[in-house]
């Protein structure tokens, strides 16, 4: 599973009239054909222009199957507990089908038999179903239904009574004992996984490694579902989980060693992704520290592209900068670091011109300085210029220091510009045809 690394609560929110409705027995604000005194009926005129008032084509929500279901099964297949299966659409990965604790999305149609409007749908709400699988989050049947299937995947359903509204239905949209055709399109699908997963288990067996890492990986498995669903702080939460039951177990070998640090060095740099998403840049630099312990972290793009990030939100732009760059020198073509050292670059040119302007205002000095004017000079030259500079300065003594000859206009005004707030004079001297240059210290500024 990738792990360049969505709530259940909302989810169920966004099904009003839905399966969870249907399960629990919500007073439902939809009618279907089945009246308790068999009166003919038809769609409520706002079901036909959708919840948005957009107006819908009806022949989307015709069923497929207006005969008895008795007719239809024998063209199905029996996939267990009486429901039966017709594929209409194969999945794109047939190796890849729902599982336990997987977060599934699908869009469906559900028929009575004999009926062409649906009881219920996707389809005329305009949004589809998210629920997490083994949570009891749907009606049981639906839940098998969806079991037996893959990615991409539209199949026809006949689901007995039984597993959806039992023998006595819900007036009066469900007849008592009705079966019901489901035409279902599975969307997508990840594993959840179990945050829970390592508790339920005896302070001994806590300890076995062998015993305990498959646990630990559905911790993991449940972190980086909640990253995907942008809920960082409990990813965050189950991450520091399996790190720690992790640490927890006895090795009783090498390669029980090498594969906890393995599974510690990911859980370590998916955690620091998490506390930069949560704009905690300490933490990141407490895991990387941890990190350092496993691994030797130089070699960690990753790692290092999430210190990186960290020590720039916390200022240090050196540090950042160091960061960065190795994790592009080991991942040279990522543009995900290339971008954030464009990024640290703009933050930290105007760090320095923010730095500049306030020295300039304590010393009285309001011309503006070489950081904000533009000369055709490199960096080389400006830290040569620099380093000339401190160290003229630093010698007390000395009231002149030359500068070597043959510089061009725009490195000649940025010595000027750059040695205003030092006190000192860059100065160009000819006597008898000989040309010369040195700074020299005024006292005063210039």
């Amino acid at each position: 599973m990738s792990e360049n690394i969505y709530d259940k609560e909302e989810l169920m929110l966004e099904d009003p009239i839905g399966l969870s409705d249907l399960m629990t027995g919500t007073k439902f604000t939809l009618r279907s054909n089945y009246q308790e005194d068999d009166e003919e009926s038809e769609l409520f005129p706002e079901l036909q222009t959708g919840e948005d008032g957009v107006n819908l084509n009806t022949e989307d929500f015709i069923s497929p199957w207006n005969k008895p279901f008795a007719e239809l099964i024998p063209s199905m297949d029996k996939i267990g507990m009486n429901i039966y299966k017709k594929i209409v659409k194969h999945p794109i990965d047939n190796e890849s089908i729902v599982g336990r604790r997987c977060c599934v999305t699908i869009s469906y149609n559900a028929f009575m038999e004999h009926e062409t409007c649906p009881f219920d749908s996707t389809f005329m709400r305009g949004s589809n179903l998210t629920f997490v699988t083994d949570d009891e989050a749907v009606l049981p049947g639906v839940e098998l239904a969806v079991k037996s299937m893959g990615r991409k995947e539209e199949s026809q359903f006949i689901i007995p009574y039984k597993l959806l509204y039992g023998e006595l239905g819900c007036a009066p949209r469900i007849k008592p004992k009705a079966d019901a055709l489901f035409v279902i399109q599975l969307i997508d699908f990840s594993e959840a996984g179990d945050e829970e997963a390592t508790e339920v288990v005896s302070d001994a067996d806590k300890r076995k490694y062998s015993y305990m890492i498959d646990k630990i990986l559905e911790v993991k498995t449940n972190a980086i579902y909640h990253f995907r669903q942008g809920e960082y702080l409990k990813a965050a939460s189950a991450f520091n989980r399996a790190i720690n039951r992790l640490e927890m177990c006895n090795l009783i070998n090498e390669a029980e060693e090498i594969e906890q640090r393995n599974h510690l060095i990911k859980l370590y740099s998916n955690l620091m992704t998490c506390y930069n998403k949560l704009d905690k840049p300490k933490q990141v630099c407490t895991a990387f520290k941890e990190l350092g312990r496993l691994t030797e972290t130089d070699r960690n793009p990753k790692a290092l592209y999430q210190f990186g990030k960290a020590m720039m939100a916390l200022g240090d732009y050196n540090a950042a900068i160091a960061a960065l760059k190795k994790a592009k020198r080991l991942k040279p073509d990522d543009p995900d670091i290339a971008t954030q050292l464009r990024v640290l670059d703009e933050k930290h040119s105007k760090h320095k011109e923010m730095e500049s302007k306030l020295w300039r205002k304590a010393m009285g000095n309001c011309e503006p300085t070489f950081a904000e004017k533009s000369f055709e000079v490199d960096e080389k030259f400006k830290k040569e210029v620099d380093d000339l500079v401190t160290s003229f300065q630093n010698k007390p003594k000395e009231s002149k220091v030359n500068v070597p000859d043959g510089l061009s206009k725009d490195e000649i005004d940025f010595i000027k510009d750059f040695v205003k707030d030092f006190k000192m004079k860059f100065v160009i001297s000819e006597v008898h045809g000989k040309k010369s240059c040195y700074l020299t210290k005024t006292g005063r500024f210039l």
